[in-house]
């Protein structure tokens, strides 16, 4: 079942057929363009952080939201994250 965070971002998807991991990355996207923490933990928490690379060469993200990223895996490894999100 998926948490109420994520279904806010998807906004536009059938929910009653949708199964997250069948798309990882339309949810590595959504996550990182429209999610806030909870979203970010649960996507990492399923899918785990490397995941999210595919974000970086998508052209559904936005330049600001690529630098972020690339920025993050350049800084920070996967405790970090686990750290910060608990």
């Amino acid at each position: 079942m998926l948490p109420q965070c994520i279904k806010n971002i998807l906004w536009d998807v059938d929910l009653q057929v949708f199964e997250a991991a069948d798309y990882k990355e339309f949810m590595a996207v959504r996550v990182a363009e429209k999610g806030d923490l909870n979203c970010l933990a649960w996507f990492i928490a399923e899918f785990g952080v490397e995941s999210l690379v595919p974000v970086l060469n998508s052209r559904e993200v936005t330049a600001a939201t690529k630098q972020f990223w690339q920025i993050y895996f350049e800084n920070f490894t996967v405790s970090t994250t686990a750290q910060v999100l608990s």
